[in-house]
């Protein structure tokens, strides 16, 4: 730490955090923010809009506590209390889905940034330019940390992974982003980031297929609210959570490079690096899709004349995406189908696109759809990057058909236009807002930084 006085990275983090201002910010970096929020409130409108089961037990159970009515709960448009408020639009963000996704810490920012900041802005009645730059600095903590620990900790040194950081270290960064809405100093910031930094390691069982992998996230989102709210009380929490002897550095015994935190901090932002998505499934799905989508666009494939279709995706994703591969052609629920090369290939043949209505109890069990994955093989390449895919089309008459992809659409290099963006938000939005709510808020978002009270956004979040 070569600045004066700062003798650690939540230290360092928080001196950051205090003294940046929108004056401060390019007008690329404004625009990045401003279509990542775009993005994720689409993600969350398009969720409540499906009436999913687990979204419903959330939503009744978030309005059955009721307390002071601060934040929108979007897409309802009941007022709740406002950690409460940003566990439910964050629930509804990460079960999408659907938000974007950094390539280097696997961590998908907007479904925890997005939802809290706005949650804390409406209570606060908090100017756009304040939400913007409360954004930004919560997509770039939260990837500076992620960047700079693995994904997953061997606890023991036994070679097992046990412990995941993707939604428990990054609630740090939403940690600052709902400081810098409350106006935290610096010392005050710093104790927000220990309180949220000594519960931030969760088991990688909240993976188990049998649970509601999003409410994790979710309750995090809630804590780093809780974490910010109570420093500015008074409560402290301890500097020394990341660097100290009993630190998370020291916790997670294995390798990371605590330097990636703090380099290049207020020179760089990482939400640039940010992939957004243009498929409603696991990224990892996406290259496999854009091959998919990508050969019968060439082809112009008879879709009733297919005999076999074998997918060459990244190998270590296999008992991800498409192991045991006879689960994985018929998907139990929309979580499985949105973690199943097969599910989502035979979208891309059949559909063109693969979004968001696609993944419903419904829609998981049509015929036409798992009569293709019947037809799907995968197998896995050592040779690829996880970017990469090769589709491969054996026709009834023994023609075949080859397609490679590589960075699919949504990625830094295949990025989604303006338009594309807003077309995906207009479809996601609609059914819930209404066409004409989805255009406002979209020019709204837009010109963020003109908006005197945050109420003028969150006030259309609400079904017509």
């Amino acid at each position: 730490m070569n600045e004066k006085g700062v003798t650690s990275i939540p230290r360092a983090l928080s001196r950051f955090a205090v003294g940046l201002r929108f004056e401060d910010l390019s007008e690329e970096i404004v625009k990045d923010v401003k279509r990542h929020t775009l993005d994720t409130l689409g993600c969350v409108l398009g969720t409540y809009g499906l009436q999913r089961k687990s979204v419903k037990i959330v939503l009744d159970f978030i309005k059955s506590m009721g307390g002071k009515e601060e934040s929108t709960i979007f897409g309802d448009g009941e007022k709740v209390p406002c950690s409460n408020a940003a566990l439910i639009n964050a629930f509804q963000a990460e079960t999408s889905e659907y938000c974007g996704l950094h390539p280097v810490s696997w961590i998908i920012p907007g479904e925890h940034v997005v939802p809290a900041v706005l949650a804390a802005a409406e209570r606060e009645k908090a100017q756009g330019k304040d939400v913007i730059t409360s954004i930004l600095l919560g997509y770039d903590v939260m990837l500076r940390i992620g960047r700079a620990f693995p994904l997953f900790f061997d606890l023991h040194g036994t070679g097992e992974t046990v412990l995941s950081h993707v939604d428990g270290l990054q609630s740090i960064g939403t940690t600052v982003a709902v400081g810098k809405i409350l106006q935290l100093d610096e010392d005050s910031m710093v104790n927000a980031i220990g309180i949220d930094g000594v519960r931030c390691l969760e088991s990688k069982e909240r993976m188990n297929k049998n649970v509601y992998n999003g409410i994790w996230p979710a309750l995090n989102v809630q804590n780093a609210v809780y974490a910010a709210m109570l420093a500015q009380g008074g409560i402290p929490g301890p500097e020394t959570i990341i660097e100290g002897e009993s630190g998370l550095a020291q916790i997670t015994q294995t390798k990371y490079d605590i330097n990636k935190i703090i380099e290049g901090l207020g020179k760089t932002f990482t939400i640039s690096e940010v992939w957004l998505k243009y498929y409603a499934s696991c990224y990892f799905c996406h290259p496999s899709i854009e091959a998919a989508i990508g050969a019968m666009r060439k082809y112009r494939i008879n879709t009733r004349e297919i005999d076999e279709i074998t997918v060459k995706a990244y190998s270590e994703n296999a008992a991800l995406l498409w192991e045991p591969l006879d689960d994985k052609r018929k998907p139990r629920s929309y979580e499985d189908a949105q973690f199943s090369i097969p599910y989502c290939v035979a979208l891309g043949i059949l559909k063109g696109h693969v979004t968001l209505d696609n993944f419903t109890e419904e829609a998981i069990k049509n015929p036409e759809i798992l009569d293709l994955t019947k037809k799907i093989n995968v197998t896995g390449s050592s040779e690829f990057k996880w970017h990469e895919a090769e589709i491969t089309i054996k026709m009834k008459d023994q023609k075949t058909y080859n397609y490679y992809a590589d960075y699919p659409k949504g990625a830094t290099k295949n990025p989604i236009t303006n338009v594309e963006l807003q077309d995906k938000f207009k479809s996601l939005a609609s059914k819930t807002i209404g066409e004409d709510k989805a255009q406002k808020i979209i020019y709204m978002v837009n010109r963020l930084e003109e908006i005197d009270d945050i109420t003028e956004l969150t006030e259309l979040l609400k079904k017509t």
